[in-house]
């Protein structure tokens, strides 16, 4: 279930597709591990050995005019971008690569960081140029690096530009390519560009014949209908996802999202308990947990979790999305009055990690929110922009530090979706408007 999984490992599935690309296969963390690496190396070994300009012959006729000379910084006091834009329009291509991997190296960290947006900018500006619809597997796997990175620091514009490079280059895109595609543009509001992805991830999958992508695909689906407030079709897709043979216990599961997010929390739950008879398992406990605190049964919501817990003790990644759970039920707005300061309690529990699971992440989120760590909350809460759908609660919180940011219109669209799901809780949260 896609869902279930680490944030950080969403955003890593394309990248393990773009080794896969080049490497072959390979265990998740092996392949993250190798992915690390490969973008280490990438960031600090000097680019290709700039290739030297044609000399002209004493004895030859001229044909023309002399080549312009190679621009170089300290000769034209130019700033990168100008001096990449030159090198690419007279084609010098190794030497274009060579000034963004310089520019890069001389970067520190901190400065790196600031500068990511521009770098990938300039990566993209290069590879378009040099390698326009014949990218080799090394390219499609360095695209597929820089992908990974813009996904996991939020920026989505970013990696959709390098994910669309790779697919526009491969001769045989992968279904799942599609669906990562169909995700970033659902994360954009590009609702119907999503599900024109999906219909293409479907048709590979199934002239393939191996329907492996249904849960993905009909996952995906489902959200962005829900975006839509297509609940008839997105439940209609969760139904067609268990009577084409999907599993039952994703099935109940996928359906009671669709309820959930539509207000159908009774419903959900009966979804939730069938799901649970089959396989109690954390995403079961924690999604039934969040039903039951919808319907203000704290307690509840709250053995479940410990439940939770107990059952994934050995998991820091699966141990902290319990612990998160019980946070965010001393925090959650239908529940009773709020308790900050056992939701503290539970936050101080929470282990440090890259990898979070939506739950963890939208709860750090609304924690953040709440205490006036708006930037950090913001964060968090793209990193699970397609989850928190299914905890319409969390998007007043998200809406609420957007506006403290001044992103008014995003703060808009996103508080327009959490009241059209939760227009009950709207009242509770008019300082977000």
């Amino acid at each position: 279930m896609r869902k279930g999984r680490p944030e950080a490992e969403l955003g890593s599935r394309p990248l393990v597709i773009g080794l896969w690309i080049g490497l072959g296969g390979g265990t998740l963390f092996g392949a993250l591990a190798v992915a690390i690496a490969l973008s280490a190396r990438q960031r600090n070994e000097p680019g290709p050995a700039p290739t030297a300009e044609p000399r002209s012959d004493a004895t030859a006729e001229p044909a023309g005019p002399s080549p312009a000379p190679v621009p170089r910084r300290h000769d034209t006091g130019w700033g990168i971008e100008d001096l990449v834009a030159a090198h690419i329009a007279g084609s010098r291509f190794d030497e274009a690569w060579q000034e963004i991997a310089a520019h890069e190296n001389g970067l520190s960290p901190e400065e790196r960081a600031r500068a990511r947006p521009l770098l990938d900018r300039l990566s993209r500006r290069y590879h378009e140029a040099r390698y326009p619809g014949e990218l080799g597997p090394e390219e499609r796997r360095r695209l597929m690096v820089r992908h990974h990175e813009a996904r996991l620091d939020n920026r989505i514009e970013e990696a959709l530009a390098f994910l669309t490079l790779v697919i526009e280059s491969d001769p045989k895109p992968v279904p799942d390519l599609y669906i990562d595609r169909a995700e970033l543009e659902n994360n954009l509001g590009r609702r119907e560009a999503a599900l024109a992805d999906l219909d293409r991830a479907e048709a590979l999958d199934s002239h393939g014949g191996t329907g492996s992508c249904t849960e993905s695909i009909s996952e995906v689906r489902c959200h962005v209908l829900v975006h839509l407030f297509r609940f008839d079709e997105a439940r209609q897709c969760a139904l067609r996802y268990i009577e084409t043979g999907g599993s039952r216990h994703q099935g109940h599961c996928l359906l009671a999202q669709v309820l959930c997010a539509e207000g159908r929390l009774e419903e959900a739950r009966v979804e939730l308990e069938s799901a649970r008879s089959i396989r109690p398992d954390l995403l079961v406990l924690t999604d039934l947990a969040l039903v039951y605190l919808g319907l203000g049964h704290r307690d509840v919501a709250l053995g479940l979790l410990a439940q939770a817990e107990r059952g994934h003790a050995s998991d820091a990644v699966e141990r902290n999305m319990a612990i998160a759970g019980q946070a965010w039920a001393w925090l959650h707005p239908s529940a009773g009055e709020p308790d900050y300061e056992r939701a503290r309690d539970h936050m101080l529990r929470l282990e440090k990690s890259p990898e979070k699971m939506p739950l963890e992440a939208c709860t750090r989120g609304a924690y953040a929110s709440i205490t006036g760590q708006h930037e950090p909350a913001v964060r968090l809460f793209g990193f699970s922009s397609r989850h928190w759908t299914n905890y319409p609660e969390f998007g007043f919180y998200y809406a609420r530090s957007l506006r403290a940011l001044g992103r008014i219109e995003e703060a808009d669209r996103i508080l327009a979706v959490a009241t059209r799901l939760r227009p009950e809780l709207a009242k509770k949260f008019e300082s977000s408007r």
